[in-house]
């Protein structure tokens, strides 16, 4: 059984930001594997991404029974399960496929702190991030709203730590991927419940509170005592719809935005960063940078 693998999921019109990531993996002068959990990719880009070494897995929905939602929404229900698509692999670091790796070491670096508790994850905190200086905040409203559609009280993300989903390690046999799948079973059949038990109902990522049944279903098990965690730091998985990074013009790197400058090693685009056109260096200077992995020069 091989050490570890970089996985994300990709449809048709996710399969570019993967490529990307791709891409950006093999900066590193070691092989490092990589799987797409397969969630409508047309056969060309499939076969594009195995011809250059990607394990592609077809998903399938597992919390039971007919399937449930889209097959583009597979990307977050069937997260929990990635251990049984990619069963040769002791590890699994996991990456969204709007994020790509600046620093490819940090994919082991991940790999190795997941061995110190049940997961290796990002909490999103960070002294750059404006939304935690404002309870009332458009964001921690809205985390708000959305996580006690799953908590099912007047729980609030607002006054605990948000562990973001989209970039996270965990060995195969962790009781992590057990505690997460048994939460997002029990919070998914509670939602299909509230709307009435319709059989032919399907979940959508349009409706934010079944959008983010994964992620708050991995806090919620995080926050009832279901697993442990190994934080890591927010250059693990920089959310630009936070805030933007900075451009170094002297190495070519994006960094965090205040003092001292660290590097990102996970570069998490989001819509911000996928529409951005321009970034700042640390003395203000305009550069025209995209936060995308082919926007910065080599």
């Amino acid at each position: 059984m091989r050490s570890f693998i970089v996985v994300t999921g990709a449809n048709e019109g996710y399969f570019a930001l993967a490529s990307d990531l791709l891409d950006s993996l093999r900066q590193s002068p070691t092989e490092i594997p990589f799987g797409v959990l397969d969630v409508g990719l047309a056969p060309a880009p499939r076969n594009s991404l195995q011809a250059r070494g990607a394990i592609v897995a077809p998903a399938k929905w597992d919390l039971g029974g007919p399937a449930r939602c889209p097959q583009g929404a597979l990307a977050m229900f069937s997260r929990p399960f990635l251990p049984n698509y990619f069963p040769d692999f002791e590890t699994i670091v996991y990456l969204d496929a709007d994020s790509w790796v600046q620093m490819p070491e940090a994919m082991a670096e991940l790999a190795q702190e997941s061995t110190k508790a049940d997961v290796a994850v990002v909490p999103d905190l960070h002294v750059a991030f404006p939304h935690l200086y404002s309870p009332a905040s458009t964001l921690r409203t809205y985390l708000r709203a959305t996580y006690e559609s799953v908590a099912g009280k007047p729980d609030t993300l607002v006054d605990r730590v948000t562990l973001n989903s989209g970039v996270f390690a965990a060995h195969r046999e962790s009781i992590f991927w057990r505690s997460w799948q048994y939460v997002l079973a029990t919070k998914t059949e509670e939602r299909l419940r509230k709307v009435g038990g319709d059989p032919d109902y399907q979940l959508s990522l349009a409706r934010p509170e079944e959008f983010f049944l994964e992620a708050n279903s991995f806090n919620y098990a995080f926050h009832t005592g279901l697993y442990s965690i190994r934080p890591v730091a927010s250059t693990y998985n920089w959310i630009c719809e936070f805030t933007m990074p900075l451009y170094d013009p002297a190495n070519g790197r994006l960094t965090e935005p205040v003092a001292p400058y660290e590097p990102i090693r996970v570069v998490h685009l989001c819509q911000a960063g996928r529409k951005a056109e321009f970034l700042f260096d640390r003395h203000g200077k305009r550069h025209p940078v995209s936060p995308r992995w082919k926007g910065v020069p080599a």
